[in-house]
């Protein structure tokens, strides 16, 4: 579909093809005929951008919005579209039977968190945040986000950077 239309001169050279028209300079048909190429060139310029943003790979706006909508991330707006682009591919690729230690770490990576993690001796897992992508209004968001991702019945100790504790 990508690329410049020219709608008037492809439906020009179809009616001059029938033999039936003959169309000049100044005729009401070839005014006619530009009225409709405005309006079909309009309509492939709306295609366009709406197979642009079909597909996560070429997403630039409403595209990217609205899959983090679906998935319940925060938009992106302060990452870049590659990187917007990235997480939502990788939690496309998150299965119930990744309980790893790096699975996790994909995981919430994938929902824009960079930590490091360590499995304490009471078998708790402590989440220790080293940066987060997406701009979350608080450290509660941000939890229950990974929570998410995390595997369920393991008690979870957060520390972000401002955190003492």
């Amino acid at each position: 579909m990508a690329g410049t239309r020219d709608s008037k001169a492809a439906m020009q050279a179809r009616l001059e093809a029938t033999g039936l028209y003959r169309l000049q300079q100044g005729d009401l048909v070839l005014g006619e005929l530009a009225a409709y190429a405005a309006g079909l060139d309009w309509l492939w310029q709306q295609l366009e951008v709406l197979e642009q943003e079909c597909f996560i790979a070429t997403a630039q706006e409403d595209g990217l919005l609205l899959r983090e909508q679906a998935a319940g991330a925060l938009p992106g707006e302060e990452a870049d579209t590659q990187t917007r682009r990235d997480m939502l591919l990788a939690m496309g690729t998150i299965q119930r039977k990744d309980i790893d230690l790096q699975s996790v770490g994909k995981a919430l990576r994938a929902c824009g968190v960079e930590a490091q993690l360590a499995e304490l001796t009471d078998g708790s897992l402590q989440v220790t945040v080293t940066q987060m992508q997406y701009p979350y209004t608080s450290q509660e968001l941000a939890k229950r986000r990974m929570n998410q991702y995390l595997p369920v019945g393991i008690t979870t100790v957060f520390i972000f950077p401002d955190d003492g504790s």
